[in-house]
């Protein structure tokens, strides 16, 4: 269990830095494009450091749990079957 909480804690350190990356590309798509290189070689790394700094800034909280509740099981499953049918 304590295996899969720390995945979950660092999927969603990487998930949460999605929107900074869109904002690196999308704010700056014209100086991407005018660039000879793939600008991936700059924004990849970038991107893999803000992984870096969001697991950091979150590691001191990574093993509180906020609820333990079985039946919140039964919404979460009306959630994830919404999910699968779009």
């Amino acid at each position: 269990m304590h295996a899969l909480r720390t995945l979950g804690w660092l999927l969603c350190a990487i998930y949460a830095t999605i929107p900074s990356f869109w904002l690196m590309i999308h704010t700056r798509a014209n100086y991407w494009r005018s660039r000879n290189k793939s600008p991936y070689r700059i924004l990849i790394p970038l991107w893999i450091v803000m992984w870096g700094i969001a697991a950091a800034i979150t590691a001191p909280w990574r093993h509180i749990q906020l609820y333990n509740n079985s039946l919140t099981w039964i919404p979460a499953a009306a959630l994830f079957l919404t999910g699968l049918w779009l």
